[in-house]
């Protein structure tokens, strides 16, 4: 049995698509709101360690985690980008626990639980499972 971790800038109660209504009139005011959810991305009660316990006890044997989102947003830290959780102006860069995929796959790792990291692109259409960490 295995689970799928997804998180995201998008994520903060999905007030940006959800309660204000996903549907713009108007694309450049979509591409403002969107691109700028890493400035309100703060995931304040995040907690590796309980969501790998959680999932050991559940039976799962793997987890595969989202590190790059299909816009690009990276939930780790990387030279190659300041489009990331670790990098202000995100309110979490500041967080020790920043390097949001390094927490989970110590934490899951910790429990016995095997990690693998996928990367979501969109223009082609496909998801890349990439190697255990």
């Amino acid at each position: 049995m295995r689970v799928l971790l997804n998180r995201g800038s998008y994520q903060k109660e999905d007030d940006w698509a959800r309660k204000r209504g996903g549907w713009r009139n108007d694309i450049d005011e979509l591409r403002e709101d969107y691109w700028n959810l890493h400035y309100q991305f703060n995931p304040h009660k995040f907690d590796a360690a309980d969501w790998a316990k959680t999932c050991k006890e559940a039976g799962f044997r793997y987890m595969i985690f989202t590190t790059k989102h299909h816009d690009g947003f990276n939930m780790y830290d990387t030279n190659y980008s300041d489009y990331k959780v670790t990098s202000e102006p995100c309110p979490f860069a500041k967080d020790p626990r920043a390097d949001i995929f390094g927490e989970v796959a110590t934490a899951f790792r910790n429990e016995g639980v095997e990690c693998r990291r996928v990367l979501f692109k969109t223009r082609l259409a496909f998801t890349v499972v990439l190697g255990t960490w």
